[in-house]
């Protein structure tokens, strides 16, 4: 119920009925996710709050909303220190919120950082998908760095991974740019 009225854009009253109902873990993530869409990031800090009221803990799935929304609006240094937070707390960061990092950071140009990212989470054992090497690769094309575009794509065989047909695309829509030096 929750879910359809903040979907219809009746974000304020499925809020108003949220706190009237007793709320459950899901109704916070989806009520967070509707907010973070909206942009209503101090909305969502006091969800947060009433989470802790409620005696509930925050999950991965809450924070993860959150760091998607502050992405989208270009506030990687808030979706950051939620992801610290998030590991302070004992929480398992994984690929949705290593992806949406990865994301926020490419959609800035900032691919050092993204790719420190993606190395992150390699390291800790995360798998990465087809999501994250499409993303990865487009931003890497974006900024003319077809080296680190055919390491990601020999890095995506090595693991049995089959190219995206777009990140494929990437690859042969530039083959004209450059010389085979660079691919």
């Amino acid at each position: 119920m929750i879910d359809g009225i903040a979907k219809n854009g009746q974000l304020h009253e499925a809020v108003a009925y949220f706190c009237i109902e007793k709320a459950n873990d899901v109704m916070y993530t989806v009520l967070i996710d509707a907010l973070c869409k909206e942009g209503d990031f101090i909305e969502v800090e006091r969800l947060f709050s009433k989470i802790s009221e409620a005696g509930l803990v925050p999950d991965k799935f809450m924070y993860t909303s959150w760091i998607a929304g502050l992405c989208k609006q270009g506030n990687l240094v808030d979706a950051f220190k939620l992801k610290t937070k998030m590991v302070q707390e004992g929480l398992e960061l994984d690929l949705l919120t290593y992806t949406t990092l990865i994301y926020g950071l490419a959609s800035k140009g900032l691919m050092v950082e993204a790719r420190q990212v993606f190395d992150e989470m390699l390291r800790i054992g995360i798998c990465p998908d087809l999501a994250v090497f499409d993303l990865l690769i487009r931003a890497y094309e974006k900024e003319g760095n077809m080296t680190a575009v055919s390491d990601l794509l020999l890095d995506m065989h090595k693991r049995g991974l089959a190219t995206a047909a777009s990140s494929a695309a990437v690859v042969f829509s530039n083959m004209g740019k450059y010389s085979k030096g660079h691919l």
